[in-house]
C-alpha cells in the first residue's frame, strides 16, 4: 500500500493523522482497527515525510489534495478523467516551478544552463518570474534550461505520487 493510500485508510477509520516534530502523532475518538494501525506503523518514516513541509511550504500530501481538486475540476468541466489527470499535472507542474523558483544574478557573467559567459551573437536572458526569482541564461540556451526545469518539476512530482497519465 503506498504511503497515501495507508494515511487514507487511517483518515477513513477516523484517525486523525499529523506530525510534531519528528513525531506521527495519531488520534481517534475510537481505536481503529489493527490491520490500519499496523499498516500506519509499517509504514510511519514515510508518512512523516509524506506530511512534512518542503521548502516551498507544501507537503506531499498538499500537492496530492492539490492534484485530485485539479482533476476533479477538470472532470466536472467535462474532461475525461485521462485528459483531466494530464491538465492538473501540468498545473501542478507549473505550481512547484513557481514556488521552487531558480535565481542567478545577471552579473555572475555565467549562463545558468551552459556556464559559458555571454556571447556576443547569444546575449543573456532572465527567466522565471520577476521578484521570485530569475535565471540568466543565453537565448538560445532558452528552450533547453526550459525544459530542464519542467524535467526537475516532473522528478519532484513523482516523488510525490504525482506522475502525467499514460496515453
Amino acid at each position: 500500500m503506498t504511503v497515501a493510500g495507508c494515511v487514507e485508510a487511517g483518515r477513513a477509520a477516523g484517525v486523525e493523522i499529523r506530525i510534531e516534530g519528528d513525531d506521527l502523532v495519531l488520534e481517534a475518538a475510537t481505536a481503529p482497527p489493527p490491520d490500519v494501525l499496523a499498516r500506519i506503523a509499517s509504514h510511519k518514516a514515510e508518512i512523516v515525510a509524506w506530511l512534512r513541509p518542503a521548502a516551498d511550504g507544501w507537503a506531499a500530501a498538499d500537492w496530492r489534495r492539490f492534484f485530485e481538486e485539479r482533476v476533479a475540476v477538470g472532470e466536472y468541466a467535462g474532461l475525461a478523467r485521462a485528459e483531466a489527470e494530464a491538465c492538473a499535472h501540468r498545473a501542478c507542474a507549473h505550481g512547484w516551478l513557481h514556488a521552487n523558483p531558480v535565481t542567478t544574478a545577471p552579473d555572475a557573467g555565467r549562463c545558468s544552463w551552459c556556464f559559458e559567459a555571454e556571447r556576443a551573437h547569444d546575449q543573456f536572458v532572465a527567466l522565471g518570474i520577476a521578484g521570485a526569482g530569475q535565471a540568466w541564461v543565453h537565448r538560445g540556451c532558452s528552450p533547453a534550461w526550459a525544459a530542464g526545469r519542467r524535467a526537475e518539476a516532473g522528478r519532484a512530482l513523482a516523488v510525490f505520487g504525482i506522475v502525467p497519465h499514460a496515453g
